[in-house]
């Protein structure tokens, strides 16, 4: 009788039967595909995890370098706002229109020091 047992039992190395000293048991055949199955599932809810948490920290960093990328524009902006109000840009910015009115006139023929006007 326990030769027939004996000849329905498999070695199973799954991660359950490996735990002894001998690194394996004798199971049934229908106990070892469960073994397999289970481990499986195991390693795949693993491999899932793993996956899930490095897309996550992949998203997590892609935020923080979208949220810095527009912070810097934002820094961008505010700094040329204050530029373009600043009584120095305002002074170089009339001085500019200044010099483009008095080249105008030169070209249409307007300027006072010459011709004797």
């Amino acid at each position: 009788m326990s030769s027939i047992s004996h000849c329905c039992n498999v070695v199973c190395r799954c991660a359950q039967c490996s735990r002894n000293s001998q690194g394996y048991s004798l199971v049934t055949s229908r106990t070892a595909e469960r073994h397999i199955r289970k481990d499986e599932l195991e390693r795949i809810e693993r491999l899932d995890t793993a996956e899930r948490l490095a897309n996550s920290m992949l998203y997590s960093g892609f935020i923080s370098q979208l949220l810095t990328v527009q912070e810097e524009q934002m820094m961008d902006v505010d700094t040329q706002y204050d530029q373009a109000n600043s009584p120095d840009s305002n002074a170089t910015t009339m001085a500019d229109n200044v010099s483009v009115d008095d080249e105008i006139s030169e070209v249409n023929g307007n300027d006072s020091d010459c011709c004797g006007g």
